[in-house]
């Protein structure tokens, strides 16, 4: 059964606006078993490992992330991560990425967007205590993104990522998507509302059966981004605080590098009887969107620090 068709037959999967935490019972569940189901009928030694939501703050609209129940050990910990000597990936020391060039947003003009997503990517890979080698390649077709692929039945975006290419390419940043799209990720039928308080979102895709480095986690083989195109979008560094219903692009894409760079959700979220949402510490990786964040704070860089300053690099 195709995605779109198996999650638009769930009733009442949440509710807009509830603060919903990861569980077995999560309703993104049925998305990450949809998807799973899909990616074994095509013979593919892959499956979901887990969705990063980011939540844009305003209301009560939180992130969370949803592990894949069939694998969450309850521990806290990362259930995957990017292996140094990952045979699948040919033993490469360095990071990959493509940009969708189709799915991009009539906020601001589309040629500055991939620059945009390029920032989020470089500032992660400026940090000096690692020497990662982050290097993009050329879109190997226009329309990204097997998520996009898969929830649209086939209609728009493409499995070259996870066929031809799978195991050249490690992060796919697939671009801005309607608001029907948020809704099915998230777990309910389209225009039911659930995805609507979503920014954006990640997805971890990792090998079947592997461990390359024998760290006792399961090895990335691809993640894919995507941002939600019912928000409006700027990209002057100045607009984008929390609450205008504006948001700035590149402090969303600096935070979906992060998860493609294995960085997870970090900090607690309160609700605040005047301010809201707030988070404590204030970080890039926060689950809520809480303005304009162009630079890494000290926990983001901490964690990236901590994951990646032992690995040597190609370049």
């Amino acid at each position: 059964m195709k995605l779109k068709h198996l999650l638009a037959a769930l009733a009442g999967a949440c509710a807009m606006g509830a603060i919903a935490t990861a569980s077995d019972d999560d309703p993104a569940q049925a998305t990450i078993d949809a998807l799973n189901a899909e990616l074994a009928s095509m013979g593919l030694n892959l499956e979901v490992d887990k969705i990063e939501l980011l939540g844009s703050g305003e209301g009560l609209n939180m992130g969370r992330t949803v592990i894949n129940a069939a694998r969450d050990k309850g521990n806290k910990q990362l259930s995957s991560d990017w292996a140094i000597n990952d045979q699948f990936r040919g033993n490469r020391t360095n990071i990959t990425y493509m940009i969708d060039s189709v799915d991009t947003t009539a906020d601001f003009p589309a040629g500055e967007q991939p620059d945009v997503v390029r920032f989020g990517m470089e500032t992660w890979d400026e940090e000096t205590c690692s020497n990662i080698g982050i290097d993009e390649l050329p879109a190997a077709a226009p329309d990204l993104g097997f998520v996009q692929w898969q929830v649209t039945g086939g209609a728009q975006g493409s499995t070259v990522t996870v066929g031809p290419r799978l195991g050249q390419v490690d992060v796919v940043h697939g671009g801005f998507l309607p608001q029907p799209f948020w809704d099915i990720i998230a777990g309910c039928a389209p225009g039911a509302g659930c995805g609507n308080g979503i920014l954006g979102v990640n997805f971890t895709f990792t090998w079947i059966g592997t461990d390359w480095d024998g760290n006792g986690r399961s090895d990335v083989a691809i993640k894919e981004s995507y941002y939600n195109d019912e928000f409006t979008w700027v990209n002057d560094g100045v607009l984008g605080e929390r609450g205008d219903g504006v948001f700035d692009f590149a402090t969303v894409a600096l935070h979906e590098s992060g998860h493609a760079l294995s960085r997870a959700h970090f900090g607690d979220v309160a609700i605040h009887h005047k301010k809201g949402l707030t988070t404590s510490p204030a970080a890039v990786m926060n689950a809520i969107y809480g303005g304009v964040k162009r630079g890494l704070r000290g926990p983001d860089k901490g964690g990236h620090c901590s994951d990646w300053s032992a690995w040597p690099t190609q370049n």
